[in-house]
């Protein structure tokens, strides 16, 4: 089908659709599961213990933190807003 064949309305509704979409976040889980955000955070605290930093650990948390509450549907999200 051709958008030729939908009527201006039509189009104007769902591109409407399509933005709200974009901005609304996923919901968050109703159960998270923060079993890898543990892990990780148990690494991080051993490699501070042994005096190996990690410059990108505050973004490695933030990723984590974010996959367990709302799942990986977020970061699909986040990168359909970014197109």
């Amino acid at each position: 089908m051709s958008l030729k064949d939908y009527s201006t309305k039509a189009l104007e509704i769902e591109l409407e659709k399509r933005e709200k979409e974009l901005n609304t976040p996923p919901a968050q889980l109703e159960n998270p599961d923060f079993t890898e955000l543990k892990k990780l955070l148990a690494r991080l605290n051993q490699e501070m213990i042994d005096g190996e930093e990690d410059d990108d650990a505050k973004q490695w948390i933030y990723e984590e933190a974010i996959s367990a509450v709302y799942g990986p549907s977020y970061w699909v999200w986040l990168k359909e807003r970014s197109r």
